[in-house]
Parts: structure tokens; C-alpha cells; sequence
């Protein structure tokens, strides 16, 4: 499912992460700037006087500091976030000292319509034109500033008519019906983006590609996924239901392991590969069978995979 097929992803070695210097094809929103002595990205109105070193070292400075390892999110509390206007996704941030702290870790099991391996991984075009997919999470650990949301399930499902770096996509976040009110905004704004370092995490690139949110759903989620066993499955009374196993030797039935590594990947480090199927009963189409799976140890921030 991820990442996305499309060069607009960069590693920067200096910072060791990823910065996205683009939106989709109709958007002239720039959302980074490289740090230290790498050069400016953006628009020109979102550029300093390239003429003036202070105003660069100034500028970068302040990227550097506030944007990465800052406290400054943690003097406003979640309730205080959550219920604050959000600003719309096209709307370019002046520095990454706006975003809150937040944190997840446990796993993940993500089934889309690609053939095994999924082409996008690879920065190639999807195997059938077109991308469809969800992603349900189980977090182990976790916190939105000052918000536990430790135990807590919830996933999101999604469409793209072409492949996803061509935009026009279609997401709906669901999330645990056991999530309180504060919670269920919180994982809400992980899922659509939102207080996430632009190009660091999978879910804020997806939204520069998304046209429609569907409402968010608040359903049981049954999630269970087993490393040993490389078996997941996951089912959302209503919505989805979905399974996967190990990819079988075509001659011995075996299990046949496979694991795929991304030493600068936005959603995972490592991930194991399985066949996977899924039936929809919710807006949006998953009608797969012996397609891309893959589980995932999880570790997101807001600055992205921590590594």
C-alpha cells in the first residue's frame, strides 16, 4: 500500500527523515523545508530572501530546534487540541512548531488489490491501474499529548481511481467503539494527517491525495494478528471482513516466508508478506482474494516511523 509510486518522497541524511516537496498533480502546496544547508523547497512566496544568510540560518534554525525533540506541544492539553478549529489540509504551515506530540506503537495488517509484494513499495504503478485497500491497527501503546489511548483498534479503508500519487482518493476512518469522545478525536487526526511532520507518516501523505472523507465510523473492530503463525484477520460487523496467511509454495502447499525491508519507509522498517482476502459490506470495494498483505510492527510519531 505504501509508499506511494511517485518521486516526490525525498530522504533528507542530514535531518534522517523523510520530507514530501509536493502535494498531488493540481496542488501547488509545498509542505517542507530541508534543514541546515540543504536547499529551500516551495513556492516562492514561502521562500526567505535567498539573499539574506541570517534570515536562512534563522529560518532553519527554528525549524531545526522547535520542529524536532520541542516541548512546546505539550503546554496545550488534548482536550484543548481536539476542540480547537483544524486548519484545512491545503493550508501551508510557516514552521512544524504548530504540531502536538503524540505517539504509537503495536502492529498493523494492511490488504490491498495488488498482486503479491505490492508494486507501490517499489515505487512502481499498481498491478490493476488502481489502488483499494485498509489498514487496521492495534495500538499497544500510545498517547495524543496527554490522552492515553493504550488497547485501542482502528483502521481506515480507501479507494484511488488511478495510483494514489495521482490523488482523487476516498478514505474512512474507523475507529473502536470502546474510544471515548476525546480519544476518538484523536485517532481521527492521526488517520486524516493531521499533527503529523508533512511527508514523515503514511496517513498524512495519503491526505494531500484524498478528495472525499467519509464520515468516521465508531464499530467493534475484531483484529487479531499473529507474527508466529504470520496470520492476521480482522472483521468490522458492517463494514469489512478480511484474512491473511502465508503465500504457498504452488507445488508443496509450504509456507512460503517472505519479508520486505525499508530502511526509509514512511509506514514500516520491516514487514512480513502474505496473501490476503477481504469482502466489503461498507461504501467503499474490497472484494479481494490471494492478493498483497503484509503485518507490520508499528512505532509512529508525530515526526514520522521512529527508528
Amino acid at each position: 500500500m505504501a509508499p506511494l509510486c511517485f518521486c516526490l518522497v525525498v530522504f533528507c541524511a542530514r535531518e534522517r527523515r523523510l520530507v514530501y516537496s509536493g502535494g498531488n498533480d493540481s496542488s501547488p502546496d509545498v509542505f517542507c523545508r530541508f534543514a541546515a544547508d540543504v536547499p529551500w523547497c516551495g513556492s516562492a512566496l514561502d521562500q526567505p530572501d535567498r539573499g539574506s544568510h541570517e534570515s536562512h540560518l534563522q529560518a532553519t534554525t527554528r525549524l531545526t530546534t522547535v520542529g524536532f525533540g520541542s516541548n512546546l506541544g505539550a503546554k496545550r492539553t488534548a482536550e484543548e487540541i481536539l476542540h480547537a478549529p483544524w486548519r484545512p489540509k491545503s493550508e501551508s504551515r510557516n514552521s512544524m512548531s504548530d504540531y502536538v506530540e503524540w505517539v504509537m506503537q503495536g502492529a498493523e495488517f494492511v490488504n490491498c488489490n495488488c498482486s503479491w509484494g505490492c508494486p507501490c513499495q517499489f515505487n512502481s504503478l499498481p498491478t490493476h491501474g488502481h489502488c483499494r485497500a485498509f489498514c487496521f491497527v492495534q495500538i499497544e501503546q500510545g498517547r495524543f499529548v496527554d490522552r492515553p489511548l493504550d488497547g485501542l483498534r482502528w483502521g481506515i479503508l480507501a479507494a484511488w481511481p488511478g495510483a494514489i500519487h495521482h490523488g482523487n482518493g476516498k478514505l474512512q476512518t474507523i475507529i473502536d467503539e470502546r474510544a471515548n469522545p476525546g480519544q476518538r478525536k484523536a485517532i481521527e487526526a492521526v488517520s486524516h494527517g493531521r499533527e503529523t511532520d508533512p511527508g514523515s507518516l503514511i496517513f498524512q501523505v495519503f491526505s494531500t491525495t484524498i478528495t472525499e472523507f467519509l464520515p468516521t465510523l465508531y464499530k467493534p473492530i475484531d483484529l487479531a494478528i499473529d507474527y508466529t503463525a504470520r496470520t492476521a484477520r480482522v472483521k468490522v460487523p458492517g463494514v469489512v471482513g478480511g484474512n491473511a496467511e502465508s503465500i504457498r509454495n504452488p507445488v508443496t502447499g509450504a509456507a512460503h516466508a517472505v519479508r520486505l525491508t525499508l530502511p526509509t519507509g514512511f509506514e514500516y522498517t520491516d514487514s512480513e508478506v502474505l496473501s490476503g482476502k477481504s469482502k466489503p459490506t461498507g461504501p467503499i470495494e474490497l472484494d479481494l482474494d490471494g492478493s498483497h498483505a503484509h503485518l507490520a510492527r508499528i512505532h509512529w510519531s508525530t515526526h514520522g516511523v521512529v527508528r
